[in-house]
């Protein structure tokens, strides 16, 4: 089963996204902010992350760039309430493949997740 890192500092959104994953024949693992995303990323073998911006101690601009400059080649969508140009922009500059508004949807999370994951 591919492994799927959710990371956000709200845990009602890791809750429902995990629950949405592990329902469509994904493995969740979680992370609350961006120095546990990068530890989780380094302890796992992780198919793709799903990366809040707003997360403490470290930003997802931060982690995305980060786990790029570390080698990371798996998809990393940034997910967000953020969706100006210049947040979009700004994601897109970090290293990010794709970037969405937050996803409200089961069909539209793993539509997305499987898209992603197809290369």
């Amino acid at each position: 089963m591919p492994r799927i890192l959710v990371a956000d500092d709200e845990s009602d959104i890791r809750f429902l996204y995990s629950r949405w994953l592990t329902a469509g024949g994904y493995t969740p693992i979680e992370a609350h902010d961006g120095p546990i995303v990068l530890d989780k990323f380094a302890e796992n073998d992780v198919d793709m992350v799903l990366l809040d911006v707003m997360m403490p101690r470290m930003d997802g601009y931060e982690v995305c760039e980060k786990l790029r400059a570390g080698g990371c080649t798996a998809p990393i969508v940034m997910v967000s309430a953020l969706s100006s140009p210049a947040d979009v922009a700004r994601g897109e500059a970090a290293g990010a493949t794709a970037y969405v508004e937050k996803v409200a949807s089961k069909d539209n999370l793993l539509t997305l997740v499987a898209r992603m994951l197809a290369g």
